[in-house]
């Protein structure tokens, strides 16, 4: 499933060597490739120089993810929470996942003169296939019916989990409550495009929902910031964050797509861990040994 790379790496260190990748081609729009392409992680755990043996499952995500990045020769950001501004004091640190959602609304606001997507990743999802954004969104966008070439279409695109009860990744029971009407929005992987305005108030409008919620467990426990974009871009599939504040633009801008494409532990393009899987998951470690012993550094 995963032997997909070849080529031999020229770089130390290890992480480096991830760069001996090569994937296959699909077609691509005139559209998407007068874009610019990034990738961004947000997290706040220490990023050591470890073998991939002792390496912890968000070293290793990291270092996959800029892999990729260098492969096709894409920006990446790997940042750390608490270096920009709180506009909802006592938001920023409260609960992991809204440091995304601060961040991608600061960076939003800058200002894009031409098409740029950002792929998010959360530390525990990495590029499983070694394909440009060009050909995966292009792909998805076939299959899905997206329109990617302007503005006008589709500027964000998110995977929905599907109900499997036979699954117990969580390491503990279901907050009361927090059994929603409709399977959760996954925010643990999406694409935006910086350069939309509906994007910018996507991002704005999920921190006013929150700040207007007439209780803030969703600001620090899970389902946190999945449990109020489910309720933003499907109102009634989890009451519990219904702030009574909608979307100002039309939802179609926002797509969504089935788990098996870039948000589950059988993403085909991106893999996400879900839950204590991510520690014990095998997936990203044997990728990275496989390449670095196809990079010759074994």
């Amino acid at each position: 499933m995963l032997r997909q790379l070849c080529g031999r790496g020229a770089y130390r260190p290890w992480a480096c060597a991830l760069l001996a990748c090569c994937g296959a081609a699909f077609g691509h729009t005139a559209a998407l490739e007068s874009c610019s392409f990034e990738v961004v992680m947000v997290d706040d755990r220490p990023w050591r120089r470890l073998s991939a043996p002792q390496a912890p499952y968000w070293v290793l995500g990291a270092a996959l993810n800029y892999a990729y990045a260098m492969r096709f020769a894409y920006r990446i950001r790997l940042v750390r929470p608490y270096h920009w501004t709180d506009p909802y004091k006592g938001m920023q640190g409260s609960y992991p996942g809204w440091n995304k959602v601060l961040y991608f609304s600061e960076l939003l606001r800058e200002s894009q003169q031409r098409c740029t997507w950002l792929l998010y990743l959360d530390c525990d999802a990495f590029v499983r296939t070694f394909v440009p954004l060009t050909s995966l969104l292009s792909d998805l966008a076939r299959r899905y019916g997206l329109n990617t070439d302007n503005c006008e279409g589709t500027s964000a695109i998110f995977a929905r989990e599907d109900p499997m009860p036979f699954l117990n990744l969580s390491s503990g029971p279901m907050p009361t409550g927090a059994v929603p009407a409709a399977p959760f929005i996954n925010t643990g992987v999406f694409f935006v495009r910086a350069d939309c305005s509906s994007s910018r108030q996507l991002f704005e409008t999920w921190l006013r929902a929150a700040a207007n919620l007439p209780r803030r467990r969703l600001w620090t426990t899970w389902p946190g910031e999945q449990g109020v974009l489910s309720q933003l871009l499907a109102p009634g599939s989890y009451p519990e964050a219904a702030s009574g504040i909608s979307l100002p633009f039309e939802s179609s801008a926002v797509a969504v797509v089935n788990m098996t494409e870039i948000n589950s532990p059988w993403g085909h393009y991106i893999h996400h861990a879900w839950g204590t899987e991510a520690e014990k998951s095998d997936c990203p470690r044997t990728r990275v040994l496989e390449i670095e012993g196809r990079a010759g550094f074994m």
